[in-house]
């Protein structure tokens, strides 16, 4: 047989094999969750209610609300694709500081709250948390921050709400996309369980929207932040940072100067 016959039928096979192990597998690329026993009693330095929900299909969402007492409105904070909302401790310091209330909530199967992976599932629970805030805070005080995945859930609420604001960080213009950087020759069309598609959701969010993204985030390519703000522009910001990374944002000074200045209006 011809030498290349055979070298094309390798490859063919190898991105076959690649391709069906990344399907079973990618829950487990994609989800990094840390559970966290229901008995665990938080400790925390700012002031803090738990709270639990239960979602339309009757699962336990866990959540955690920051509280000050006159705050000019609520940060409902969705985190990134690991851990729990215990690894938010920076982000609430920081609204808290910028006289905002948090509520940090842990997406099903991560930290207290119960279920598993499920697309739909956890948009409607994102929804659920942002009704709650509504009825203590109001859509007017209320503004929308997704980090990583997470900005896949605030980008979906805000599409069919009025929050004050919507913030991106290190966002996915949608999970096909973003795995193009990683994944670049597998027929991610076939192998993909899920779409995470933000921006198909960013086309119809009335509300301002700022996008920032590390311009050296191996994780999320920048590209990203650019397409979501081509979708757009004449309603959202874009703020690309040189020397952010995927993990670094929250240090960064021009970060926390531009959080600083959207809050104090």
């Amino acid at each position: 047989m011809n030498p290349l016959i055979i070298l094309f039928l390798v490859i063919i096979i190898l991105m076959l094999f690649t391709s069906i192990m990344l399907y079973f597998i990618q829950d487990k690329i994609i989800f990094h969750p840390e559970n966290i026993s229901k008995s665990h009693q938080f400790n925390f330095s700012n002031e803090f209610e738990e709270i639990f929900l239960e979602s339309v299909d009757g699962v336990s969402l866990n959540g955690v609300l920051f509280q000050l007492t006159d705050p000019k409105g609520l940060v409902l904070y969705y985190h990134n694709h690991s851990g729990n909302l215990k690894h938010c401790g920076n982000a609430v310091y920081r609204f808290n500081q910028l006289n905002y209330d948090v509520l940090v909530m842990d997406y099903r199967g991560f930290g207290k709250s119960e279920g598993t992976y499920n697309e739909l599932k956890m948009y409607e629970d994102a929804e659920l948390w942002y009704n709650h805030a509504k009825l203590l805070y109001g859509e007017k005080n209320t503004v929308l921050f997704g980090r990583g995945l997470g900005a896949s859930f605030a980008g979906y609420v805000a599409a069919r709400n009025n929050p004050k604001y919507l913030l991106l960080e290190s966002a996915m213009y949608s999970l096909y996309f973003a795995s193009h950087y990683h994944y670049r020759f597998l027929p991610k069309k076939w192998i993909l369980k899920y779409k995470f598609d933000l921006a198909d959701n960013l086309k119809d969010v009335a509300c301002k929207t700022y996008i920032f993204h590390g311009m050296k985030d191996d994780l999320i390519h920048y590209s990203n932040a650019e397409k979501l703000n081509d979708i757009s522009k004449e309603k959202s910001e874009l703020i690309l940072i040189p020397e952010g990374n995927h993990y670094n944002l929250g240090n960064n000074t021009t970060f926390l100067h531009k959080i600083e200045e959207i809050f104090s209006q």
